[in-house]
């Protein structure tokens, strides 16, 4: 009799790591990025400010240049872009992480943000909540016969949403919010009222290059964020 003898080997393998998904939306472009702190344990200032950011998207690689020496980098999968990055700042160095959420028509995000500044065994942080606007967004994708993506030109829509913040320039340092400004489309009978902190929306703003003034009692030159085609101009965003 003949006994043959078996081993049996079992080979464990581990989990995929997880996939970054095809992005949602193409992030290349000017955001203007409105910021309203949380917290500020360096200055306890918790005034919203606003900056910009010019996005490079390759796949799902992301970079984003912010005025005056900062460069984030990260990802975007799906709709969700994380990035972060280091600069000088203050005689330290400034560390940001942020996370954001692109809009269904990619023209809008929102989201959040931490930092932290080191220098010479010195540190404080804080963090803040995010809303960004396209310069001269995209637009949605027409659907099938001819139908206008969400805030779109595509399929023959002749107007788009406008969204935009209002703020007045104590310095170019400390933008601070206007409420209450009246918000007008020149060479039409659109207009819109700023909220609590400088908000507003205007619905079937034509398609196109277009100009916009603002109204706000003890405020003159007061710049609109967000509305201008593809940079903040004094001339065409102002009174």
């Amino acid at each position: 009799m003949c006994v043959l003898a078996f081993d049996v080997v079992f080979v464990a393998c581990g989990e995929d790591e997880a996939v970054c998904a095809d992005p949602a939306a193409d992030a290349t472009g000017d955001w203007e990025m409105l910021a309203t702190p949380t917290q500020d344990t360096c200055e306890e200032d918790l005034t919203p400010y606003s900056f910009t950011v010019t996005m490079t998207q390759d796949g799902n690689s992301l970079t984003g240049q912010v005025p005056p020496n900062a460069t984030l980098t990260g990802t975007i999968c799906g709709d969700q872009i994380r990035m972060s990055g280091s600069y000088p700042e203050d005689g330290g160095t400034t560390t940001v992480n942020l996370e954001l959420t692109v809009s269904d028509d990619g023209n809008s995000v929102e989201g959040s943000d931490t930092w932290s500044w080191t220098s010479d065994g010195q540190s404080c942080g804080g963090s803040e909540t995010l809303t960004g606007t396209r310069f001269g967004g995209t637009g949605g994708t027409g659907g099938t016969g001819g139908t206008g993506g969400t805030g779109g030109t595509g399929g023959g829509a002749q107007t788009s949403t406008v969204n935009g913040t209002v703020f007045t320039f104590l310095s170019l340092q400390n933008p601070v919010a206007v409420s209450g400004a009246t918000v007008r489309v020149s060479d039409t009978n659109l207009s819109a009222m700023t909220d609590q902190v400088g908000a507003f929306t205007i619905e079937d703003v034509p398609n196109g290059e277009n100009f916009f003034t603002v109204e706000a009692p003890g405020h003159w030159g007061s710049w609109i964020t967000g509305t201008c085609p593809q940079r903040r101009t004094r001339t065409s965003c102002s009174t």
